[in-house]
């Protein structure tokens, strides 16, 4: 795909802003999750200080799609579609907003289902938290666009595998790529009219073998479409068993190679360290602590914050017994099977297009 140059105009703005919610409590609990991580590693044991740097929080665990390879769109998750509750999205903000820096807004669920999406989202803004919300883009047009762009989010990503109908459908089912494009107009219509450039606007497109042949378009499709950002990402199948039929055929997007039995497997000797479980967290939208964003399903619920506090389980020997599982035997973890930790190859490229 062609490279254009572009200023950094937008890239140093968002720097900028992020920098913006750095305090130095904030700071300090990232330094020691760093030193507790470097320990970690060298005693093969878990040693842990601070709090969670980065939060997930799941408004809505349903979705209006049926993505093949989703396992919320083909109806595979045994979870069910229900809503977080105000009372305990404003909780979460509550026990985290000193020391972590940033909440994603979204899970396995399509957030935008959530009535009071825009007002979880200002919660977190008032807090000061680096506010992320991804998007398959469909419910946009309905959405009140200047009272999202006021709400303070940082990040808007929409999902958009395809710059034609027929590209788009075959993966978004049930997705119409015109009512995207409605979303994404008003919202740089809303961006324009109210002076903002937040939220920064990433097109995320997953390269696929059915899509790969418009990467050279893109950039400019997407800045027509009023994008700040493409995020390009590998693709992942729900089940290493599966044809891998939308696997890529370009080498750096493809994140499998053929194993044994005809099972895929990553392109990672996965080995026995994973940071993610050392900074971040997942509440699903049943208020479920789970330690990682590929345990879809919430098959290791840690904890639940309607019973316990976030620091509680955070510092629980049940928190420690499974950092020890990563320490000591990551590949017998099921869900690290499928994981992009330590990938061989880039699973996500971010290209800056204004």
């Amino acid at each position: 795909m062609k490279t254009r140059r572009y200023p950094l105009g937008t890239r140093f703005l968002e720097w900028v802003d992020f920098v913006g919610y750095l305090t130095p409590r904030r700071i300090w609990n990232l330094v020691q999750l760093r030193i507790s991580y470097a320990l970690s590693l060298m005693l093969r044991a878990p040693v842990h200080r601070g709090m969670p740097a980065s939060i997930s929080i799941e408004p809505a665990s349903g979705c209006n799609l049926h993505c093949p390879e989703c396992p919320t769109g083909l109806g595979h998750l045994s979870r069910k579609k229900s809503l977080m509750s105000g009372e305990d999205f404003f909780s979460v903000i509550d026990q985290v907003k000193k020391s972590a820096i940033a909440v994603s807004l979204y899970f396995q669920g399509e957030p935008f289902i959530h009535p009071g999406l825009i007002g979880m989202i200002s919660y977190a803004a008032k807090h000061k938290l680096f506010s992320t919300v991804s998007t398959n883009g469909q419910f946009l047009p309905g959405i009140d666009m200047e009272e999202l762009v006021m709400s303070g989010l940082n990040r808007l990503i929409v999902s958009a595998d395809g710059i034609t109908q027929l590209t788009y459908e075959t993966y978004r089912m049930g997705g119409s790529l015109e009512k995207l494009m409605q979303g994404l107009k008003k919202i740089a219509e809303a961006k324009k009219k109210l002076h903002s450039k937040k939220p920064l606007l990433i097109l995320q497109f997953l390269v696929m073998r059915h899509n790969q042949h418009e990467l050279p378009l893109l950039e400019e499709w997407a800045v027509s479409a009023g994008a700040d950002a493409v995020l390009l990402k590998s693709p992942q199948i729900d089940s290493l068993e599966g044809s891998g039929d939308i696997l890529p055929t370009i080498e750096r997007f493809n994140r499998y190679t053929p194993g044994e039995n005809g099972r895929w497997k990553v392109k990672s000797d996965l080995p026995d360290r994973c940071w993610r479980m050392w900074h971040s967290s997942i509440i699903d939208v049943n208020g479920d602590i789970l330690p990682c964003c590929f345990d879809k399903d919430a098959g290791f619920v840690i904890g639940n914050i309607q019973q316990q506090r976030i620091h509680e389980v955070w510092h629980s020997r049940a928190y420690d017994k499974f950092r020890e599982g990563v320490l000591s035997n990551r590949k017998s973890i099921a869900m690290c099977t499928n994981c992009t930790e330590n990938l061989e190859i880039s699973a996500s490229e971010l290209k800056f297009v204004r």
